[in-house]
């Protein structure tokens, strides 16, 4: 009798732990649905591919650079002399090819209240079927610590964790290709 008890006792006991490692299967698999959930939500703003681009342009404001794509490289569009780091561009352009954002506020009117008046940078994107995209960079909102973007024509405005327009704070010399001089 005392034997069956013992073994009741371990039933018992293994039936526990089956009951807690379901309920806890079942959480992580409730998170992990959620996580996805999260993931998914994420805004598309543009999806584009480096080869559609046939010009690129950006302004931070005080220097705008034009670019313009040949069969071979990126040229400057004012100098075609210039010699351009075609990786460097290539890394440039990649920031604004695929954005996602955190989250779209619809049916805007007062851009100005985005900082869209005064914008961190602008980016034009001319393709090779000649249509145009205009990504304008707003400000950064110091209480949700994101910032703002647009495209240009579009009432919609995106809020983005990265910030992805100081990146396009750069001078012409930054993108020049440096020559290294060979050493005899």
């Amino acid at each position: 009798m005392k034997r069956q008890k013992i073994q009741l006792l371990i039933l018992c006991a293994l039936l526990l732990v089956v009951i807690v490692a379901l309920f806890a299967v079942r959480s992580y698999n409730s998170r992990q649905a959620e996580e996805e959930a999260t993931k998914e939500a994420a805004y598309t703003v543009l999806t584009l591919a480096e080869e559609d681009v046939k010009e690129f342009s950006f302004s931070d404001g005080s220097e705008a650079i034009s670019l313009v794509k040949t069969a071979e490289d990126w040229k400057v569009a004012e100098d075609a002399t210039v010699a351009l780091d075609k990786e460097a561009v290539s890394s440039l352009l990649g920031n604004v090819l695929v954005i996602q954002a955190d989250m779209q506020i619809e049916g805007v009117t007062d851009f100005a209240q985005y900082g869209f008046d005064d914008p961190l940078a602008t980016v034009t994107l001319k393709l090779q079927d000649d249509s145009i995209y205009e990504i304008v960079f707003g400000h950064y909102n110091e209480m949700t610590a994101q910032y703002y973007l647009r495209i240009e024509g579009n009432d919609t405005v995106y809020v983005l964790s990265d910030n992805i327009g100081y990146r396009f704070h750069i001078s012409l010399e930054d993108l020049k290709k440096v020559e290294t001089e060979a050493t005899e």
